[in-house]
């Protein structure tokens, strides 16, 4: 890894983790036939932390470093970065559950 630039890196970083997450998912799943369904309780968990008072604190986070940047830059880009990022923090789980539930 030395001569790889810095994209390359994380480019490498970023396919080992996503290896890992498949094997971790195949091992799940399983094991899921015969105690349930464990992810069911992960994934409603997250979905009431994104639209619930984590999800508006974080996105209210988003927002002030946002201004913060956009200040010492003097730029809105990064205001507009922040409002899109507490946008999409919020509603992913909706647009999920449209995605995976959507009948063809």
């Amino acid at each position: 890894m030395k001569n790889m630039t810095k994209l390359g890196k994380v480019s490498a970083i970023f396919s080992i983790l996503m290896v890992a997450l498949v094997g971790i998912a195949m091992a799940s799943s399983t094991s899921t036939s015969t105690i349930g369904d464990p992810m069911a309780n992960t994934y409603s968990d997250l979905h009431a932390w994104a639209q619930g008072s984590v999800g508006k604190t974080v996105t209210l986070a988003c927002i002030l470093v946002g201004v913060v940047i956009g200040v010492a830059r003097q730029s809105l880009m990064a205001f507009a970065v922040g409002i899109f990022m507490g946008l999409g923090i919020y509603n992913s789980p909706g647009i999920i559950d449209t995605i995976f539930s959507a009948t063809f």
